[in-house]
Formats: structure tokens, sequence, C-alpha cells
């Protein structure tokens, strides 16, 4: 029996239950109430005709879980088709904007033409970030046919319901300022009130958006994880770090908004996201000089936007700018002291066995503490005290001994 299909079909008929009258009851009054008094727009009429649109979607998505060819073959052609889904999200951020612009000119109370501009390029951003999701998840998943043991139909519902849940939630608390719409305290001011058009479009852009990337990323942390329990480390490549960094300069661009609750979006969000890129990181295949740079630079441009932020407030003092300075500082000391322990190649090494006749027991060498298997060397110190203790007689008889990478170099040369 397909228990999820049904959990995604009961999931969303109690999306629609909660917009239609039935909500109005006396059964459902108690538990609808809380979530409407959390969520529920202005007017409700189409806030509610919104959620009983996508409840039906996840009724739908948990009908096709019953046909799991079909829905993968829906989800793979995403990816056969990924340049029209990007430029379909990035004709759907163009709208919402130019209709604020039409309804600017009839309504006096709409929009402020700041407010248009500054619409469109956070519109821009998002797709943006939700396109790099999308073509960071075909990057690692080569061919999404790979995932189609996976049950998709519960999470997809989960991740509609959610991102649904965060558009009204980021809409609620527009129109819950008093200075959303009060263009002396705001030049970029506008009314977030669902009677105008544009904000009806706004919202369904944003579920869009946060619907491909929440989407993308659970299908590149589900596969990546599934193919680490089972021995297989994809390579992390540039692409991927590229198009990680797009999907957080949108947050960067939070830490400019003069609305709180999206400056809260950014503070929490890139700390959360960097950990999680550090977890992911760790089931590909070692790339600690990438992913060291990668988290680093956006530590830093994470710390100098929250710095520029609070500038701008009047609330940044010296304190505050001394103390990340010297901890960077003391990394790159740290950086700087961790490779400046000498050490030797290999081949080096065999050179100097054979100085002693043991050039068979590079073996022995390899075996030792702090060896590279990788770069092939290791560290001179370790290297000298070992042919100390174990030849000792050798290195005296020929004149050797304390054995030091000196001695043995200049012995190597003239014999």
């Amino acid at each position: 029996m397909n228990f999820s299909g049904i959990i995604s079909i009961v999931f969303g008929i109690f999306v629609v239950v909660i917009a239609s009258p039935f909500s109005e009851g006396p059964a459902l009054a108690k538990l609808t109430k809380g979530l409407e008094r959390l969520i529920m727009l202005e007017p409700e009429k189409p806030a509610k005709k919104i959620l009983v649109i996508y409840g039906a979607v996840m009724c739908l998505i948990g009908g096709l879980s019953f046909f799991p060819g079909l829905l993968v073959t829906i989800v793979s052609w995403v990816q056969d088709y990924i340049y029209y889904l990007i430029a379909a999200i990035f004709v759907f951020a163009l709208i919402p904007p130019f209709i604020k612009w039409l309804e600017s000119r009839k309504g006096k109370n709409c929009a402020t033409l700041r407010s248009v501009f500054g619409n469109l390029g956070f519109n821009l951003a998002g797709a943006l970030a939700a396109s790099a999701s999308l073509w960071a998840a075909s990057l690692v998943i080569k061919d999404y046919w790979g995932i189609y043991r996976l049950d998709l139909s519960t999470a997809i519902s989960f991740i509609m319901a959610a991102c649904v849940w965060i558009a009204f939630a980021y809409q609620k608390a527009e129109q819950s300022n008093p200075d959303t719409n009060d263009p002396s305290k705001k030049p970029d001011a506008y009314d977030p009130s669902l009677k105008w058009k544009n904000q009806i479009l706004n919202i369904i852009h944003l579920v869009n958006v946060y619907f491909f990337s929440l989407l993308s990323g659970f299908l590149l942390f589900t596969y990546s994880y599934y193919c680490y329990s089972h021995g297989h480390k994809p390579a992390l490549t540039w692409e991927i770090y590229i198009q990680l960094s797009i999907i957080l300069i949108f947050f960067y661009m939070c830490a400019r908004n003069k609305m709180e609750h999206v400056y809260l979006l950014f503070l929490e969000t890139v700390p959360i996201l960097l950990f999680l890129f550090v977890l992911w990181f760790s089931w590909f295949e070692y790339n600690g000089r990438g992913t060291a740079w990668f988290i680093a630079g956006h530590f830093c441009f994470y710390l100098i936007a929250v710095l520029l932020k609070e500038r701008t407030r009047g609330r940044l003092k010296l304190f505050n700018v001394i103390v990340p300075i010297v901890a960077f500082s003391l990394m790159i000391v740290v950086l700087y002291t961790s490779q400046s322990v000498e050490r030797i190649p290999l081949n080096q090494a065999r050179n100097h066995l054979s100085l002693i006749g043991m050039e068979d027991h590079v073996e022995d060498v390899e075996a030792l503490l702090f060896f590279d298997s990788e770069k092939q060397d290791i560290d001179s110190a370790v290297f000298m005290d070992y042919l100390n203790r174990t030849y000792k007689t050798r290195l005296e008889q020929i004149g050797c001994y304390p054995a030091s990478v000196e001695n043995l170099n200049n012995a190597f040369l003239t014999s």
C-alpha cells in the first residue's frame, strides 16, 4: 500500500480545508484559528484561493506517487529541459514588479517607483538563487533516473507546504509592519495587501523560488548521502562552489534591506547554510583547499555584511572591528606556522636509505606518522628520528650520526 501517496493527499486536503468554509465550522474552528492568525493574509479571499490551488497541487503529487515511473519522468524532464525551466523562473520574476508598476500608476497607495525597482532586484536575485540550486543538482546528479527508488511524493508535498507557509509568513510580516506603506519612513514603500494583483503574483513567485531551491537541495543532499553511505563519493568541482556562491548572494542582498525581518533572515540563514555545506562537502571526495577557501571567503563576506549594516545603524564600535581582524589574523598565522615544518620528498628519503643500504625499506617510511601519501613526502624530523633509532650503527659507519637532512644530503652527493 502506498502510504506516502496517501499522506501527501491527506496533507493537501488539510490545506484545502483550512482555506474552505468548512474551517469555520465548530469541528475545525479551534484547529484552524491559530494557523490563520499566524499566516492568513488580508484580504482573506485571495489568500484562501492561493491555499486551495497549492493544496490541490499537493493532492495531485500524492496521486502521482501511485505511478512512481511517471513522477520520476516529470522530475527527469526538469533536468532535460532545465534551461527552459530557468528561463520560466526568470520571466515570472519579472511579472510582479511590472504589474506593480502598472498598478502604481492607477492606485495612489500601491507602491513607489523605488519599491518597483527594489522588488525587481530581489525577485531577480531570488530567481538566480533558485536557478543556481537547480544547476548544482544537475551537476551532481548526472541522471535523474538514478533517483527513481527514492520516495519523493511525501517530501515534495512537505516542501510545497513549507514553501507556501514561508511565503505567507513573509507577507504576513510585511502586512504587520506599519512602515511598509509609509513613504515618509520608507522610500521604497508599498501596500502589501493582496487586493493588488502584484502582491498575489509575488507570493506565487516566492513559492516557486522557495520550492525549486528546497527541492534541489533535498535531491542534492539525499542523493549525495545515499552515494556516500554506499561507498561512492562524487567529485567536488569548481562549478559547484560557484553555484553555491550564487545562492548565498541572495542572502547578502538581504543584509542591505531596511526591513528588520529580512535582515534577520540573512543573519540566521547564512551560518546555517555554511554549516550544511561543510557537512555536505564531507560526503564528496576530499577537496580541503577548495572547501577551506569557500567557507573562509563566505564567512568573511558574511562578517563584512554584518559590520556594514551595523555601521549604517550607528551601532558599530571599534571593538567590533578589532575582534574579527585579530581572529582572522591569528588564523593566517596558524596556517603559516602549520606549513613551516620542514618536509622531505619520498624520493629524497629513498636516497638517504640507499646510503646505508636499506633502500628496500621504503615501505617502513610510508608507515611512519605524518607521511603524506598524496604528496608523497614525510616530516623530516620524524624521518630523522626513525633513522637514528633504527640504523644508528650504520649511520656511525658513514659518519652521519646523528642524522640530519644536511649531513645526509652532503654524504649522498659525495658518495
